[in-house]
């Protein structure tokens, strides 16, 4: 697994921004947005990272709580903000998506709630995860399992340590 994380390479609680009409609780690995009932979305919004062509990202999570509207977990591509997949959901249960590039593409995690009916309340979900491979497997943490200290590091021509390092060892 890459310097930094274990199986699970997406640290959800660690945001880059979120909009400024979100009410959002992280509690161990439970996430609650509130919604309300004007139907805009709400969301989250990720550091972004190269996929490497051909290497499968899958998503997974957990939805808890559902008032109405929908929750969107997905991969979007950093310059157009498009998503290159989701799942977007409407009831209660466990969900995954795979994504596997045919070229290299910086992408960044997003999920989003929206609310689009008369009733207002909680979201809640859980178990988010990313991890490379096509099926998604049991939930784990994303925990900080190699950190570095005392090394220094020259980075690639193309700047992307990241995908370095998949090209390296994976």
């Amino acid at each position: 697994y890459p310097a930094g994380g274990g199986k699970n390479l997406f640290d959800y609680k660690s945001y880059k921004s979120k909009n400024s009409n979100i009410e959002i609780t992280i509690s161990g690995d439970n996430v609650r947005m509130y919604t309300t009932s004007d139907g805009e979305y709400r969301g989250l919004k990720y550091e972004s990272f190269t996929a490497v062509a051909g290497t499968s990202y899958t998503g997974s999570f957990t939805l808890n709580t559902y008032v109405s509207g929908v929750m969107t977990f997905g991969l979007r591509d950093a310059s157009t903000n498009k998503f290159l997949v989701s799942k977007t959901v409407t009831n209660t249960g466990s969900y995954s998506f795979t994504y596997t590039p045919t070229a290299n593409v910086e992408i960044y995690p997003s999920i989003l709630v929206t609310n689009s009916s008369i009733l207002s309340g909680d979201i809640t979900f859980s178990k988010v995860q990313l991890e490379i491979g096509s099926t998604a497997t049991e939930y784990a943490p994303y925990s900080n399992i190699r950190p570095i200290s005392g090394w220094t590091a020259a980075c690639p021509s193309d700047g992307d340590l990241y995908a370095e390092i998949l090209r390296t060892y994976l």
